[in-house]
């Protein structure tokens, strides 16, 4: 029905744009507040995949 080439740029497109919309919503004036959770005593690591 569609190339994949064609369905590459629409995917992309998708995701840009997504991407866009998420950043405009953010508030970054909003102060984060973190609350422990008793129930959960796992620890997670957080890896950076960029420096």
């Amino acid at each position: 029905m569609f190339d994949v080439e064609a369905l590459q740029s629409i995917m992309m497109t998708c995701i840009i744009l997504h991407n866009m919309i998420v950043e405009d919503e953010y508030d970054y004036d909003d102060v984060d507040e973190y609350e422990l959770d008793a129930m959960n005593n796992s620890r997670t690591r957080i890896y950076c995949a960029h420096d």
